[in-house]
């Protein structure tokens, strides 16, 4: 299957982080498309998991891989000479990183860095995306965030552990292109809002922690009101990372002049709902999440904690993406709808003591969703493109 004309048929994927809830998704969407996918996963898996309930043991060649042992790194990318490497693996628990700093800073700087020295080394590989998050731009107020979000090219910043340690990562992967440019795979950076969706077995996050609580104990207790974030749903993610993964090849990124030179040779894509109903702020606030959860139930209460605060300690106040440098470039947008998506995520959590056959047929309406998403965009790709020659060609 092609995807803004790269065919993915018979291609060598690596997805490091394989057996999590983004890195499973996109393993299935690809071999789905005919490619031969390999992962690094994790031994202990949960049956929710959508690594588990996609039976995808049985579908791709797995690796029990430690990142930072840079030498089963170079050993495994060497077996396989990857085309496309997605790096997934990463620490990403806002209060594991703060528990444990310095682990958090290892895996997701070393841990990169033995990834780029091994494409460097081995100059096997033709693409490789590596994986950040929204949480890169520091502790931002929102009378201090710009109108729209943070666009692609916005220059990060430092805060927590876990945040520092992806804009860290980001530098040190623009350092590397920078600097070794003629001896690495072509490379995009991506960051996603908060990912959520079917198979997702991190119950910390807010939309199922506050589903869980909606469903098991009638009421949603917040510890904090007014933090903003981003959400998009993880069939929008999936096809995100395959377009640009597509896309990124020497002479394939458009050239668009405010942005930097280095941005052209390592451009970044942002992957997020960037309007939500009744609000004019390009994010949602935690009261605001609260509410529509609760609607989705039956006589649901939300109560404040007894320590209850405006904005939780040690995390970000406001997150929001402008992703209008990744639309135009990609041409992608979201297609599911936020309510949408919540509702499908309670139905979920609804069933979670039903069998494997009963999620994996809820969880195959969205793989087909993700595949018709990749390929309508394919036909509207192609069909500017006809456009803008028929354009030319008229001048």
């Amino acid at each position: 299957m092609k995807v803004l004309n790269y065919d993915w048929n018979g291609k060598k994927v690596l997805i490091t982080g394989a057996s999590g809830f983004k890195g499973s998704w996109l393993a299935e969407v690809l071999i789905r498309m005919g490619a031969i996918v390999f992962g690094t996963v994790r031994k202990k898996r949960s049956s929710d998991a959508a690594y588990t309930i996609l039976q995808l043991d049985k579908k791709l060649t797995s690796f029990d891989v430690d990142i930072l042992n840079q030498q089963q790194v170079y050993d495994t990318i060497n077996d396989i000479c990857p085309d496309v490497i997605f790096h997934l693996a990463a620490r990403a628990v806002v209060p594991s990183a703060i528990r444990d700093p310095k682990r958090t800073f290892e895996v997701n700087i070393m841990g990169t860095i033995n990834i780029l020295e091994a494409c460097r080394k081995l100059r096997n590989v033709s693409k490789l995306i590596i994986c950040s998050t929204d949480h890169v731009f520091g502790n931002i107020t929102a009378n201090k965030l710009p109108q729209n979000g943070f666009a692609e090219h916005t220059p990060i910043y430092f805060c927590g552990p876990y945040d520092t340690s992806k804009a860290a990562m980001e530098l040190v992967v623009r350092s590397y292109h920078q600097t070794y440019y003629n001896e690495l795979p072509s490379i995009g950076i991506t960051r996603c809002a908060n990912v959520f969706g079917y198979g997702d077995t991190a119950h910390r996050r807010v939309i199922p922690s506050f589903i869980n609580s909606a469903m098991n104990l009638g009421k949603i207790e917040l510890t904090h009101r007014y933090n903003g974030r981003q959400f998009i749903h993880i069939t929008d993610v999936v096809a995100g990372y395959i377009r640009a993964a597509s896309l990124i090849e020497s002479g394939a990124m458009p050239s668009y002049t405010d942005l930097a030179e280095c941005e052209l040779l390592t451009p970044t894509f942002h992957f997020a709902i960037e309007h939500y109903a009744g609000t004019t702020e390009p994010f949602l606030r935690i009261h605001k999440i609260a509410s529509l959860v609760a609607n989705l139930f039956k006589d649901v209460q939300i109560v404040e904690a007894p320590n209850c605060r405006d904005y939780a300690l040690k995390e970000n106040p406001v997150q929001a993406l402008n992703c209008a440098y990744t639309r135009k470039s990609l041409q992608w947008k979201p297609v599911k709808p936020f309510e949408t998506a919540l509702e499908e995520t309670r139905d979920w959590y609804m069933i979670c003591n039903q069998t494997e056959q009963r999620k994996r047929s809820l969880m195959e309406k969205n793989l087909i969703e993700i595949i018709e998403n990749l390929l309508c965009q394919e036909k509207t790709f192609h069909n500017n493109i006809v456009s803008l020659y028929d354009s030319n060609t008229l001048l």
